[in-house]
């Protein structure tokens, strides 16, 4: 399975399996055969879909792994709304609140395997801004430090956040057991998924280093996620963003998990 991302304008939008996780591409439907198709290769993230022609055009979703849509380009850096979805080979229908309004798009977890042991910081609540993706232990967070109010685990690895730098100062396990997806062919994607890093009891703004495993004074408890939608091989939810004042003044975009 690679992780495969294909955009169909008023159609869908699919993300997901080849061999799990490599290439993205993007393809606009004109029609409602496949045949007629046009795709456009995209490795990376995608922070606004205005250049492909189908900026706020997303009604439905086929996908493997955890993606996230943004109202707004660059991953809702002031005030929008989230939709996340994650699972092996899923299908989903956009809610009627959110279809055609998707404007940039990024995936969670390692782009070239499965299930690998990974953590995201972001630095808003609902992943969104900036962003720091780690496979390995840092001692130094040099993109958001002191600046992360949520993050998502992949794999099967629990993670050490830090409040210092060098592995310093109180120090948190987590875990990634909040989700686990399996597919009718008995594949397993494993979450630990953290919209807002307080449920956690973790102060907001405060990690400032991170190691792989727990070496923690204290293991902290997953809060279980509300979903809209939830099935063996996955999940969906769209996150609402409500304090405004807040979320325009300190890009902090609190939401309603």
């Amino acid at each position: 399975m690679a992780k495969v991302l294909k955009l169909t304008r008023n159609i869908g939008i699919l993300c997901g399996p080849d061999d799990i996780y490599n290439i993205h591409r993007l393809g606009k439907y004109v029609g409602e055969e496949k045949a007629k198709t046009m795709r456009f290769g995209i490795r990376g993230y995608v922070p606004d879909l205005t250049g492909y022609g189908i900026d706020n055009d997303i009604e439905s979703a086929t996908q493997t792994g955890l993606w996230m849509y943004y109202e707004n380009a660059d991953y809702n850096p002031e005030s929008a709304s989230v939709f996340m979805v994650h699972g092996i080979n899923i299908s989903i229908n956009f809610p009627p609140e959110y279809a055609n309004i998707v404007t940039a798009i990024r995936y969670a977890g390692e782009a070239t395997l499965p299930n690998a042991d990974t953590i995201t910081l972001y630095q808003g609540t609902a992943f969104t801004g900036e962003q720091l993706f780690a496979v390995t232990d840092a001692g130094s967070i040099t993109i958001l430090d002191a600046d992360a109010s949520s993050f998502i685990i992949t794999g099967l690895s629990p993670w050490t956040l830090y409040t210092e730098t060098s592995y310093a100062g109180e120090s948190y396990c987590v875990y990634p057991d909040t989700d686990h997806d399996v597919s009718p062919e008995g594949d397993q994607l494993d979450f630990g998924i953290y919209p807002d890093i307080t449920s956690l009891g973790i102060p907001d703004d405060a990690i400032r280093s991170l190691r792989k495993g727990c070496f923690g004074n204290e293991v902290m408890n997953a809060t279980p996620l509300k979903y809209d939608g939830k099935a063996e091989n996955g999940a969906w939810r769209l996150i609402y963003i409500f304090n405004i004042i807040k979320c325009i003044t300190h890009r902090k975009c609190y939401s309603h998990f």
